[in-house]
C-alpha cells in the first residue's frame, strides 16, 4: 500500500510541477504581442485557467489589489502550487 501512496504522490508532484510551468509559461506570453487565438497559447490559457481565474475571482470580490497594474492571481497561484508541492514532497 505505501507503494501506491508513492506513486501518487510522485504523481501529484510532477502534475503540480507542470502546472506551474505552464503558468510561468503563461506569464511570459502575456508579456509578447502573440495572437490569443494561436493554438499554443490556447492550449496554456486552458491549462492554467482553471487555477487562475477562481483566485482572480477572489482578489476581484475583496477588493485587494484594485488598482494594481499587475495580475497577482499567477503569482498566488504560482505560491500556492509550490505549498502544495511541499506537502505532497513529505509524502514521496
Amino acid at each position: 500500500m505505501s507503494e501506491f501512496f508513492y506513486v501518487l504522490a510522485t504523481f501529484v508532484d510532477v502534475l503540480l510541477a507542470v502546472l506551474y510551468f505552464a503558468i510561468f509559461v503563461r506569464v511570459i506570453l502575456s508579456w509578447l504581442p502573440l495572437d490569443e487565438d494561436g493554438p499554443f497559447v490556447s492550449f496554456v490559457y486552458l491549462v492554467t485557467d482553471p487555477i487562475i481565474l477562481p483566485i482572480r475571482a477572489l482578489l476581484d470580490r475583496t477588493g485587494l489589489f484594485e488598482n494594481s497594474p499587475l495580475d497577482f492571481s499567477t503569482l498566488i497561484a504560482m505560491v500556492v502550487l509550490m505549498l502544495l508541492q511541499a506537502v505532497v514532497g513529505m509524502f514521496s
